[in-house]
């Protein structure tokens, strides 16, 4: 069945989202998603358009995240909150290794204070943004039926 074809019947059928590190020969295979780039189209096939009019990805960055988490391919990832729970954890007197927390009023400043627990071996490190941009560009996001 052509891709145009499975892509008319996904608009019909309920689909569900996939993740993989190598592409499947799936026979219900709806089509292939980028994360922050590639629509969902009305007859159930993606595109990347040239004009966006307002429309939002199918999947963003975030929720690629989060497919990889729930599919063990992201493993030892610090969510902002969850760097934000340890740092909480590591307060004494006011402060996380000597940083007054009333100074902690930004990401970066936050992300400042827990490298310095990574430095002093008490947590384990962020990933970057392009370490997790580049395993985003390693898997496959699917949509299948």
């Amino acid at each position: 069945m052509s891709i145009e074809a499975r892509g008319t019947i996904a608009s019909l059928l309920e689909s569900k989202l996939y993740v993989s590190n190598k592409m499947p020969d799936l026979p219900n295979l709806a089509r292939n998603i980028i994360p922050g780039n590639s629509y969902k189209n009305a007859d159930g096939s993606s595109n990347k358009p040239f004009f966006y009019f307002n429309k939002k990805p199918e999947i963003s960055r975030s929720e690629a995240i989060d497919l990889l988490l729930k599919n063990n391919f992201l493993k030892d990832y610090i969510t902002p909150s969850r760097r934000d729970e340890i740092l909480k954890q590591n307060i004494s007197n006011s402060h996380i290794e000597g940083i007054p927390v009333k100074q902690l009023n930004s990401s970066e400043e936050r992300n400042n204070a827990y490298n310095l627990l990574v430095k002093l071996g008490k947590a384990i490190p962020l990933k970057s943004d392009k370490e997790i941009d580049d395993l985003i560009k390693r898997h496959f996001f699917l949509c299948c039926l």
